[in-house]
């Protein structure tokens, strides 16, 4: 289930960077050569690329944390009922 959510993940992220990029024109004949895409980026698309890569480290960290608040009383809860 995880995996499956990290997977759309990624999936999203890299669609958003497509569109930012503008890479997401048909016929674009920089599918062909990725090396032309890379070394064409200007300085905005490289900061779209970072506030997309934020986004998704903010994302994770919210959801571990969110994970960790909501396991931790489960855990510390069964935890006392185990040794009470």
């Amino acid at each position: 289930m995880i995996r499956r959510w990290g997977v759309l993940w990624i999936m999203h992220y890299y669609v958003m960077v497509r569109i930012i990029v503008g890479e997401n024109r048909r016929g674009s004949d920089l599918d062909n050569d990725e090396a032309a895409f890379i070394l064409h980026l200007d300085s905005l698309h490289l900061l779209a690329i970072v506030v997309v890569a934020l986004f998704f480290l903010i994302e994770i960290f919210c959801l571990f944390c969110g994970l960790m608040l909501f396991s931790y009383p489960l855990l510390s809860s069964s935890f006392a009922t185990a040794i009470g």
